[in-house]
């Protein structure tokens, strides 16, 4: 069993911390937006949730979906964020011909590398989109992703460190996580899954680096909207202790 270690410092001196709660409040509304990363010649979908309250730059959550998913599959995450006061971009990594294969086997890290590359870009991409807009802010940015999102998200936070607040991942096994303090490095454990070999640090790193993860009572496959409103209040406990620094309730 992974064993739990939790931060104990709080990311700013003073903080207000804002519970993330899922169910009884109904997911919030969202709406499609498609953008187009002229750069790469790829449309881009996302769909926003709390973009109609933006009067002003937000700060910005960014989820990514597992292989197979899709950008709609974890509302009860976005919902919480944009309550925070997050605006949410919940990506739809879509494959097009001629992208990489997703493969299954052999070195993992090395030949799935590419496929985490395009979705790091396309997470980079819509960072600045957003803030170009106008609805999102150039500081803050919290990163989310389960499993094949999470090993994008892990990648695209070795990259550009200093751009990210937070970094989340819903059990993602394959992407080492980078070794630092900026961002912050954060994971929700499956209680059916191990991570490879070297994606998570030892227990002495985590706690160097300010580092929150904890195992869920919940499956690997069912970190999403499927799961029950227990199971969903266990992963965001881990989030919200990821973004205030506090100390993750434990399950049994």
């Amino acid at each position: 069993m992974l064993v739990r270690s939790i931060a104990l410092t709080l990311l700013l001196a003073g903080c207000v911390t804002h519970p993330l709660a899922p169910t009884p409040h109904a997911p919030l509304a969202w709406r499609p937006v498609e953008l187009f990363d002229t750069t790469r010649q790829r449309p881009v979908p996302v769909v926003l949730y709390g973009a109609a309250r933006a009067r002003r730059p937000k700060p910005l959550a960014i989820i990514s979906h597992g292989y197979g998913g899709h950008s709609t599959d974890y509302t009860f995450i976005a919902s919480a964020l944009a309550r925070r006061g997050y605006i949410v971009a919940s990506i739809e990594h879509l494959e097009r011909s001629g992208d990489p294969r997703m493969a299954n086997s052999g070195n993992l890290v090395e030949l799935r590398r590419p496929v985490w590359q395009i979705g790091a870009d396309s997470i980079g991409f819509v960072i600045s989109e957003l803030r170009r807009r106008g609805l999102a802010d150039h500081t803050r940015v919290v990163l989310v992703g389960h499993s094949n999102g999470g090993d994008m998200t892990m990648l695209f936070s070795s990259q550009h460190r200093g751009d990210v607040q937070a970094a989340f991942s819903l059990d993602h096994r394959r992407m080492p996580v980078p070794r630092t303090a900026r961002p912050r490095i954060c994971s929700a454990r499956s209680n059916d899954y191990a991570a490879d070999p070297g994606v998570l640090p030892v227990a002495a790193e985590r706690d160097a680096l300010g580092m929150v993860m904890a195992e869920v009572p919940v499956k690997h496959n069912d970190m999403l909207d499927s799961a029950s409103p227990q199971q969903q209040q266990a992963i965001l406990e881990v989030l919200a202790a990821c973004l205030d620094g506090h100390l993750v309730k434990q399950h049994s």
